[in-house]
């Protein structure tokens, strides 16, 4: 037997099974993606995502969403503008008791999604906003 004619003889019983394990549409539209989600990277440390998302002015219903893990040293933002004006990201920083201040501005274009890595080594990210202007 060659192997053309085997691997359809494997593949349709394993996508039966896989179509019996599968949840329903409806406990499917029951769950929402939570704002912070912890990940591991194998070694035993977790990583904190945390996701912030906010409504466009034009088009009405649409959002700039990002998201970003906390590192020691850097952070990388992901974002994705899904509104027809400039949005901008304000990162403020601050030493541990210090007072904060503004560390970074990224301004994302219109339709834009991509990622930015901004480097703080020594201070720990305090608050992300999205201001009309920084």
């Amino acid at each position: 037997m060659s192997c053309r004619k085997l691997v359809p003889a494997f593949a349709v019983p394993a996508i039966g099974l896989a179509m019996l394990g599968a949840p329903s549409a409806s406990a499917a539209s029951q769950t929402t993606a939570p704002a912070v989600k912890a990940t591991s990277d194998g070694g035993g440390t977790a990583e904190i995502q945390t996701r912030r998302s906010w409504a466009c002015s034009k088009p009405k219903g649409k959002k700039f969403n990002i998201s970003y893990n906390e590192a020691r040293d850097s952070t990388t933002f992901y974002f994705n503008n899904h509104c027809k004006t400039k949005r901008t990201i304000r990162v403020m920083v601050r030493a541990n008791r210090g007072k904060p201040h503004q560390h970074a501005c990224i301004t994302v274009n219109p339709g834009t999604k991509g990622k930015k890595k901004v480097w703080h080594q020594g201070w720990n990210i305090h608050k992300v906003s999205s201001p009309k202007k920084c």
